[in-house]
């Protein structure tokens, strides 16, 4: 038998000693429990597996891209030097699957020394191609061109051949992604005088 003390207070009667929570407070402690748990939830869980899927879309995209992008590089893959004006073009092909292709980075570095001065100059040039004109179509091929103006006054490149790295950039919605383990270097020499 349960033991309470009453007391009567004016209004009504008060208890002391009840051992034990009423159904009415456990019943609003599990609500406002189970509320606390849906908030953690929905502001810490939910947004964090959004970006895993998201970075599995894109981890997607570049699996294909290391499929279907290849530069061919035994044929014609070359730069021309003209002035202070390089010119690289590198044959591509794109396989017939589409995977979000936005376009490839590219990064090069090379010597240059201005004809009958021992001066040496570094050249290194970097950027992006996403005008979709200079780019291959899904199942095409294109001679991507590019062209930079040296920095210094180089006009004859020390070495004979230049390693160029192209790599495939993807894009869902805004958010564009850098496929690393499509990147091929490869390395160019003079393209034939016509």
């Amino acid at each position: 038998m349960n033991q309470f003390k009453i007391k009567k207070v004016k209004g009504g009667l008060t208890m002391f000693n009840k051992k034990g929570v009423s159904a009415i407070i456990a019943t609003v402690l599990l609500i406002l429990i189970t509320i606390a748990t849906v908030t953690i939830v929905w502001t810490v869980v939910v947004p964090m597996v959004q970006n895993n899927l998201g970075q599995a879309e894109s981890f997607t995209d570049c699996i294909y891209a290391a499929e279907q992008f290849q530069v061919l590089e035994n044929e014609n893959a070359c730069y021309s030097l003209s002035g202070n004006t390089i010119t690289f073009k590198i044959p591509t092909k794109m396989g017939g699957k589409d995977f979000n292709f936005y376009g490839l980075s590219y990064a090069t570095n090379f010597r240059t020394v201005e004809g009958g001065y021992s001066t040496v100059y570094e050249e290194s040039f970097s950027g992006k191609i996403t005008d979709s004109t200079n780019l291959p179509s899904s199942g095409g091929s294109k001679i991507i061109s590019i062209q930079e103006t040296l920095a210094n006054q180089g006009n004859q490149l020390v070495d004979s051949s230049i390693d160029f790295s192209l790599t495939v950039l993807t894009k869902r919605g805004d958010k564009e992604s850098s496929c690393g383990d499509t990147t091929k270097t490869i390395t160019l020499s003079a393209c034939p005088v016509v």
